[in-house]
Protein backbone atom coordinates (compact mmCIF):
# COMPACT_ATOMS: atom_id res chain seq x y z
CA UNK A 1 0.00 0.00 0.00
CA UNK A 2 1.30 3.34 -1.38
CA UNK A 3 1.74 6.19 1.98
CA UNK A 4 -0.28 9.51 1.50
CA UNK A 5 2.40 11.84 1.90
CA UNK A 6 -0.17 14.76 2.71
CA UNK A 7 -1.91 13.30 6.05
CA UNK A 8 -5.62 12.50 4.57
CA UNK A 9 -7.65 9.84 5.92
CA UNK A 10 -10.18 8.03 3.88
CA UNK A 11 -8.25 7.66 0.99
CA UNK A 12 -7.52 4.31 1.08
CA UNK A 13 -4.31 4.55 0.81
CA UNK A 14 -4.00 6.17 -2.87
CA UNK A 15 -0.76 8.21 -3.24
CA UNK A 16 -1.79 12.00 -3.64
CA UNK A 17 0.68 14.30 -5.79
CA UNK A 18 0.47 17.71 -6.34
CA UNK A 19 0.61 19.72 -9.41
CA UNK A 20 -0.34 23.52 -9.60
CA UNK A 21 -1.24 22.54 -13.27
CA UNK A 22 -4.38 20.91 -12.13
CA UNK A 23 -5.71 24.22 -11.12
CA UNK A 24 -7.37 27.46 -12.88
CA UNK A 25 -7.59 25.04 -16.29
CA UNK A 26 -9.39 27.26 -18.83
CA UNK A 27 -12.08 25.21 -20.02
CA UNK A 28 -12.48 25.48 -23.68
CA UNK A 29 -9.70 26.69 -25.51
CA UNK A 30 -9.12 26.49 -29.74
CA UNK A 31 -7.30 23.64 -30.44
CA UNK A 32 -3.40 23.57 -32.41
CA UNK A 33 -5.32 22.22 -35.55
CA UNK A 34 -7.33 25.06 -35.50
CA UNK A 35 -5.16 27.51 -34.57
CA UNK A 36 -2.59 26.30 -36.85
CA UNK A 37 -5.18 27.47 -39.81
CA UNK A 38 -6.43 31.08 -38.60
CA UNK A 39 -5.05 34.57 -37.43
CA UNK A 40 -3.29 34.88 -34.62
CA UNK A 41 -4.96 37.81 -33.75
CA UNK A 42 -8.50 35.64 -34.32
CA UNK A 43 -7.26 32.37 -32.13
CA UNK A 44 -6.35 34.79 -29.03
CA UNK A 45 -9.53 37.01 -29.34
CA UNK A 46 -11.51 33.71 -29.64
CA UNK A 47 -9.42 31.83 -26.34
CA UNK A 48 -10.21 35.53 -24.45
CA UNK A 49 -13.27 35.12 -25.26
CA UNK A 50 -14.50 30.82 -24.70
CA UNK A 51 -12.31 32.04 -20.90
CA UNK A 52 -15.09 34.84 -20.32
CA UNK A 53 -17.69 32.14 -21.47
CA UNK A 54 -16.91 28.78 -20.63
CA UNK A 55 -14.37 29.90 -17.41
CA UNK A 56 -12.03 27.64 -15.74
CA UNK A 57 -12.25 24.62 -13.51
CA UNK A 58 -9.62 22.34 -11.39
CA UNK A 59 -9.10 19.43 -12.69
CA UNK A 60 -7.81 15.67 -11.02
CA UNK A 61 -6.40 12.74 -12.60
CA UNK A 62 -6.02 9.31 -11.36
CA UNK A 63 -3.02 7.21 -12.44
CA UNK A 64 -0.95 4.49 -12.11
CA UNK A 65 -4.02 1.95 -12.57
CA UNK A 66 -5.56 3.59 -9.66
CA UNK A 67 -3.21 3.97 -7.53
CA UNK A 68 -2.29 7.58 -7.55
CA UNK A 69 -4.43 10.89 -7.27
CA UNK A 70 -3.25 14.29 -9.25
CA UNK A 71 -4.53 17.38 -7.94
CA UNK A 72 -3.75 20.93 -7.85
CA UNK A 73 -3.34 22.84 -4.39
CA UNK A 74 -6.94 23.93 -4.38
CA UNK A 75 -8.43 20.70 -4.42
CA UNK A 76 -5.61 19.23 -1.58
CA UNK A 77 -6.88 22.10 0.63
CA UNK A 78 -10.96 21.15 -0.64
CA UNK A 79 -9.50 17.54 0.63
CA UNK A 80 -7.97 18.12 3.81
CA UNK A 81 -10.93 20.47 4.66
CA UNK A 82 -13.32 17.64 4.00
CA UNK A 83 -11.34 15.04 5.88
Amino acid sequence: MMRNPYGLPGLGGIDVQVSPLCDDVQRMHVSPAFAHLMPHEFVDDLNTWMLKFFGRHDVSYVIDNGRTLVVGPKTLEKLKAAA
